[in-house]
């Protein structure tokens, strides 16, 4: 069975969107998606080459690479679209601007990055 990968990222990574990768890490934030989303790719490609090594991504397409068999929330919820963000055990349907996911983290009270 061929397995798919999603397009590479190809935009750096801003400061901005940085601090931003930085508080989802901490969040402990997921990325539900497809490797032929183009909302998937639009969203991540907002963060630039550096969203992988800061969000856990699920691919939830059963040909895509790292199908886990799984593609549940891991509080069990369904996912019924993509993306679908997870953040604090809230999950978050739809592509989001920056200021979108930086109100999620503020209302669930993940502060901004400090380092440890």
């Amino acid at each position: 069975m061929t397995t798919y990968t999603p397009p590479p990222l190809t935009k750096p990574t801003s400061s901005r969107s940085l601090a931003l990768l930085k508080r989802l890490k901490k969040a402990d934030a997921r990325f539900y998606g497809a490797y032929w989303c183009s909302h998937c790719f639009d969203q991540k490609e907002v963060f630039g080459k550096k969203f992988y090594d800061y969000v856990k991504y699920v691919e939830c397409d059963k040909e895509g690479e790292g199908f886990g068999g799984k593609c549940k929330t891991s509080s069990g919820g369904k996912i019924r679209g993509y993306p679908t963000w997870e953040i604090g055990g809230m999950k978050v349907e739809g592509q989001m601007e920056l200021d979108e996911l930086e109100g999620v983290l503020d209302s669930i009270g993940a502060g901004t990055f400090t380092e440890d």
